[in-house]
């Protein structure tokens, strides 16, 4: 018995860098593949073929544009899981997709919420002094998990002193010994702290350091 395929009526490049191609079928539909994935499939105008075939070379080739943008993106910089799976929206991939996607990059290591608290982390204190409640809400906003962002704020802070980023802080802007007396200032200062994400009494201890003149 002869079995009509489709046929391949029209293979078109879409607008932009690095897009996947176009590819329509006489049976009416278009499927977008991977320049890489349709030169190694062969597929040419006029050729015919079964439609589980083209299902499956399709799901191929999205799964691997989805890779490579992901690749692509952690490439820049340490992402989560979250930022991962929101890029990867925008650029209107399948969830199903992007759950393997993150699936393949989590075994390979590539995607490790652990790993990007850490080092998220080890990064704002670096820039600048920062205390545990500001890095607690970054994380919380990238979608780490609660467990790991208590674990993540025991390891950081085990070797940070949050009193003296804090005192750091408030000398790299310029306060000191006025806010002994200047209720202006002291405002400043607490508005400044509480921002950075020290607690209440993280920043009366910094503010009382700086307020207290050294011996001579």
């Amino acid at each position: 018995m002869i079995h009509d395929h489709p046929r391949i009526t029209g293979i078109a490049k879409l607008k932009g860098r690095r897009q996947p191609v176009r590819v329509d079928f006489s049976d009416g539909v278009s499927c977008e593949m991977d320049p890489e994935m349709l030169l190694l499939s062969r597929w040419s105008v006029d050729l015919e073929v079964e439609s589980d075939e083209r299902d499956r070379l399709a799901r191929l080739s999205r799964r691997k544009v989805a890779k490579d943008l992901a690749v692509e993106n952690l490439n820049r910089r340490v992402m989560s899981e979250k930022e991962i799976r929101q890029k990867l929206r925008t650029k209107k991939i399948e969830p199903d997709i992007i759950d393997a996607t993150v699936t393949d990059l989590q075994r390979v290591g590539l995607i490790d919420d652990e790993d990007f608290a850490a080092r998220y982390c080890r990064e704002q204190l670096h820039r600048s002094p920062v205390g545990p409640f500001k890095l607690q809400r970054d994380l919380m906003q990238r979608g780490i998990p609660r467990d790991v962002i208590d674990d993540t704020m025991r390891q950081v802070y085990a070797d940070h002193d949050q009193g003296a980023l804090a005192a750091g802080l408030l000398r790299q802007r310029g306060f000191g010994l006025e806010l002994r007396d200047d209720v202006k200032r002291q405002q400043r200062a607490y508005g400044l702290l509480a921002r950075r994400g020290f607690d209440n009494d993280v920043i009366q201890d910094a503010m009382q350091q700086l307020a207290t003149p050294t011996a001579p």
